[in-house]
């Protein structure tokens, strides 16, 4: 899990950039939170889709084996 693994980095370098100890200047400060702020976004919804995908996949394959047992009573 890539991507999540990637979320959590940038979260604990959103928490920790905007400390005064590590002397990065304000403009960098506010240009980087706004980049990772874009990044974790992306990062989100590319994680959405991935489960919608999934979750996709296995509706479909529940339904079509709920079809086929349905189909095999009605024979019987």
């Amino acid at each position: 899990m890539p991507k999540i693994r990637a979320l959590f980095i940038l979260g604990i370098i959103i928490v920790i950039l905007p400390t005064q100890f590590i002397g990065v200047p304000y403009e960098w400060k506010s240009f980087l939170i706004a980049i990772m702020g874009a990044a974790v976004s992306f990062l989100t919804f590319l994680h959405y889709k991935e489960l919608k995908r999934k979750y996709a996949s296995r509706e479909s394959t529940l339904s079509d084996s709920s079809f086929e047992d349905n189909r095999a009573e009605d024979h019987n």
